[in-house]
């Protein structure tokens, strides 16, 4: 049995945007008793900020990496205090705690991410991948990234697929669904990853289940 059923990862337009988030955030809470779940932030406008000052200054890879982390730590606090009920942590092991008592822990990233040398320290690493390997450090069992895209679509316009693999998605030109490192970590750890649609709620609970239809599924294989 996993220790956590999926982690989900709210997209920095979702927080962003206050119509998507507290809606976002009373689903997730309706869900809280019957799965286990780990909340991971994403950066949003701050990380654009950054991006920006990065050009701008022409401050490194690096510097801009640890300001990222520290944007995601911020939106996590947004989302704590628009979501009662929710509680910061900053360990997987405190994760899993909160999650075993049917609560909704939203973990910092900063800390869990910041030595990590196996990780590059760059853009081609946000907080997508930052959260598959939040599910590698809980065990979870998925990881559902929620953002305001229906799933990947293979071509220009194109509607999106139901399911690609990991090495697909790495070769598709100009994919600006996820960020350029979540393929190798699905290569390397296995974790499914679902893309879903925070305009549609019902397929979150689907993402949780593994159902079709859900969004997109990306797989190892």
């Amino acid at each position: 049995m996993a220790d956590m059923d999926a982690v989900i990862k709210i997209g920095g337009s979702i927080i962003n945007n206050g119509r998507e988030l507290l809606p976002l955030c009373r689903i997730l809470t309706s869900l809280k008793n019957k799965y286990r779940f780990t909340v991971i932030a994403g950066g949003g406008v701050l990380a654009d900020a950054i991006r920006n000052l990065q050009k701008k200054h022409g401050f490194s890879n690096t510097a801009a990496h640890f300001m990222a982390l520290k944007a995601m730590n911020i939106n996590s606090c947004i989302i704590k205090d628009l979501c009662p009920g929710m509680r910061l942590v900053d360990t997987a092991q405190k994760a899993q705690k909160i999650a075993a008592k049917k609560q909704i822990p939203i973990l910092l990233a900063a800390k869990l991410i910041e030595k990590e040398k196996s990780l590059p320290k760059s853009w081609d690493l946000t907080s997508d991948s930052i959260a598959l390997y939040a599910a590698e450090k809980l065990k979870a069992t998925r990881t559902i990234l929620v953002k305001n895209i229906n799933g990947i679509c293979v071509s220009p316009g194109g509607r999106a697929v139901k399911k690609i693999t990991a090495l697909k998605l790495g070769k598709l030109k100009n994919n600006t669904c996820t960020d350029k490192y979540l393929p190798k970590l699905i290569q390397k750890n296995g974790i499914p990853v679902w893309v879903v649609s925070v305009k549609y709620p019902g397929r979150i609970k689907k993402a949780f289940d593994g159902v079709s239809g859900a969004g997109t599924l990306i797989t190892k294989e």
